[in-house]
């Protein structure tokens, strides 16, 4: 049986796992290459967030072994619907990572709150949570350049 911070972190897997599918899906649906190579990039960032979390849990004996979440792949299927009817797609797309990347650093923050995590893995998550941060405010510089 799992531990509740166990759990924690296999949700916080899941949805680095989800958010690199929704950038890798962003990078595929956008033209302006300023955009594609930031979409990119993020989902990148993501695919090295997974690999560092899941290392530093094998290291300490857990083994998570995750794929993503549903509710997400609903998510990413609106995001599509959403694109297609919406009049300027790089808003949209960059509205909807500004909302993931604002959710992932809350779900950090409620893992990094329980004081009995492994300080290796408070580390790790603390940077990634600062990374993603960051993340937001690029958005945001993008949002303004693009208007």
């Amino acid at each position: 049986m799992m531990s509740t911070n166990e759990k924690k972190l296999q949700e916080i897997l899941e949805k680095l796992i989800d958010g690199e599918k929704g950038f890798k899906q962003a990078a595929n649906n956008i033209k302006r290459p300023v955009l594609k190579n930031f979409f990119h990039n993020k989902a990148l960032e993501k695919a090295g967030f997974i690999n560092e979390l899941k290392l530093a849990l094998q290291a300490k004996g857990i083994d998570i072994d995750v794929e993503g979440s549903n509710t997400a792949s609903v998510h990413r299927a609106w995001m599509d619907i959403k694109i297609m009817l919406s009049s300027d797609t790089k808003d949209a797309m960059l509205s909807e990572a500004s909302t993931g990347e604002k959710a992932a650093v809350k779900d950090y923050k409620d893992v990094l709150d329980n004081q009995h995590l492994d300080l290796q893995v408070r580390t790790l998550l603390e940077r990634q949570k600062k990374t993603i941060k960051n993340g937001i405010f690029k958005i945001e510089e993008l949002e303004d350049f693009m208007e």
